[in-house]
């Protein structure tokens, strides 16, 4: 990652983005305002993403994504068109995204994760990979992660989704109130520190070993969906679809890959796979 020197923020700058510089501090906001932000996969979460940091004001966001749109697309994209389907997703979506804020520097990038070199994804402060598969994702923390670079990684699976968040050593501060005899409570702001765990971590968890064991009793199936989901497309090269050949494979990852965690297959119910299905892709 290269080094940018925090630049003051202007006076126009700050009039657009008053309310949230009440809610953060104008500090945050120069963060913000200097961060470079790579967003990988330009569907649906992905736009929403984009939006939303676009709107926060930071520097720079590059949309990369190196497929075509597609009508599925045009439910869950609101940057596209009808008009451009068949047409590149990143690009697609600048002509809607860059108005949400002209302070922002929005371009697009065309190229698969595979087609870039690492070299590439060092000039950006954070990279958020969505809908990535398990290899990529794997691949760009790794990356990250050298390169003393934030990563974030997500998906959505119909009524499902995940996020992972590899902060490195994250410096944040806590506010706590002190209560002063005869006099309201006074505010204090302490520092405080949180080591987060690599990509890597995350997907080798090993659920048959002490505390993990202790854990996997109360622990939510989402994790486990995601895994089998992820499973599928690395499989498959594509998400799963309502038919039953695309439920029948994801009871069979679920039978050959759950064991393998740790867990029992009977956490993870035939029947939640049809709430999982993004449902946009179902055939019609």
């Amino acid at each position: 990652m290269v080094e940018h020197k925090i630049q003051e923020i202007s006076e126009d700058e700050a009039t657009l983005y008053d309310r949230q510089i009440r809610l953060w501090g104008l500090d945050s906001q120069k963060r913000l305002r200097a961060a470079r932000v790579l967003v990988v996969g330009a569907r649906g979460l992905g736009a929403e993403v984009a939006k939303n940091l676009i709107l926060a004001g930071v520097k720079a966001l590059t949309l990369m994504d190196h497929e075509p749109v597609n009508p599925d697309d045009l439910e869950s994209q609101f940057f596209v068109s009808e008009s451009v389907v068949g047409a590149n997703r990143a690009v697609s979506s600048l002509e809607r995204a860059r108005p949400l804020n002209p302070m922002v520097d929005v371009k697009a990038r065309v190229n698969p994760i595979d087609g870039e070199p690492d070299e590439f994804f060092t000039k950006f402060e954070v990279v958020v990979a969505l809908g990535c598969l398990k290899k990529h994702n794997q691949r760009l923390d790794q990356i990250c992660r050298l390169n003393n670079i934030k990563f974030f990684a997500g998906d959505v699976f119909g009524f499902y989704g995940f996020m992972f968040a590899d902060l490195l050593l994250h410096e944040f501060s806590i506010e706590t109130k002190i209560n002063v005899k005869g006099a309201p409570p006074v505010s204090q702001m302490t520092k405080d520190t949180a080591t987060f765990a690599p990509y890597q971590d995350f997907i080798d968890a090993d659920w048959k070993s002490g505390d993990q064991a202790k854990k996997l009793k109360k622990m939510s199936n989402g994790y486990f969906l995601m895994r089998v989901i992820q499973a599928f497309r690395e499989k498959e090269q594509r998400y799963p679809n309502r038919s039953s050949e695309d439920l029948e494979t994801l009871t069979a990852i679920r039978d050959s890959l759950l064991p393998e965690l740790g867990a029992d297959p009977a956490k993870l119910p035939s029947e939640i796979f049809g709430y999982s299905i993004i449902i946009i892709q179902s055939p019609r």
